[in-house]
């Protein structure tokens, strides 16, 4: 009797264990549905960066603006590299707000997952301004679609950006396939450093420093 009752309750046993990986599966599978899937595409011949969320496509960045060009970083090039920046933040649950502050005296675009008292460093560093960018201007330019619905107020100097609420209302655009590697054009050798105001060097391209 002893063996048979063992052999049942090993029976019963695989089967619970059997269900709970099932149901470990279909929560992974159903998380992975719901992500946000961010992306370099080009659209009417300009590179742009979109998300795809569960309800559609919708546009983000077009890069197009003038302020950039001084960097010697194409707008392909600053598009896939961002487009990267968004998926690493969303997949590590730091991407909710988009906000303008100061690294080190240097004007950046940071993420964070709260709305007040955001504080930009490097490892919430979007992406670093020329010194002589107006921040709120450049989070006007880039995110121009937001600002056309009133999703990104201004507030003491600062724009922010509520991701959550521009994406619930924000038009969707058609379906349309990303940048396919490697860029568009060749990759360009960075600039040469340039000396900054305080007499030190910029390390990196002032659009992507790290």
């Amino acid at each position: 009797m002893k063996p048979r009752f063992a052999l049942v309750f090993s029976f019963i046993l695989s089967l619970i264990f059997g269900q709970i990986l099932s149901l470990i599966f279909i929560n992974s599978a159903q998380a992975d549905s719901k992500k946000n899937v961010y992306s370099c595409i080009e659209h009417e011949g300009k590179p742009i960066t979109v998300v795809d969320t569960t309800r559609g496509r919708i546009q983000l960045i077009v890069w197009q603006s003038d302020y950039f060009r001084a960097s010697g970083w194409t707008p392909e090039k600053r598009c896939q590299e961002v487009s990267k920046r968004f998926q690493r933040f969303s997949d590590n649950d730091t991407l909710r707000f988009i906000a303008n502050g100061t690294i080190n005296k240097y004007k950046v675009i940071c993420v964070s997952p709260k709305s007040s008292d955001i504080v930009c460093q490097e490892q919430n560093l979007l992406m670093t301004l020329e010194p002589k960018d107006n921040p709120v201007e450049v989070m006007r330019q880039l995110f121009e679609d937001a600002v056309k619905i009133g999703a990104m107020p201004i507030r003491r100097s600062q724009a922010v950006l509520d991701l959550d609420k521009y994406f619930a209302v924000a038009p969707l655009m058609d379906a349309i396939s990303p940048i396919q590697k490697p860029p568009l054009i060749p990759e360009e050798k960075k600039p040469p450093q340039k000396p900054s105001q305080s007499g030190t060097t910029i390390e990196c391209p002032p659009i992507l420093c790290d």
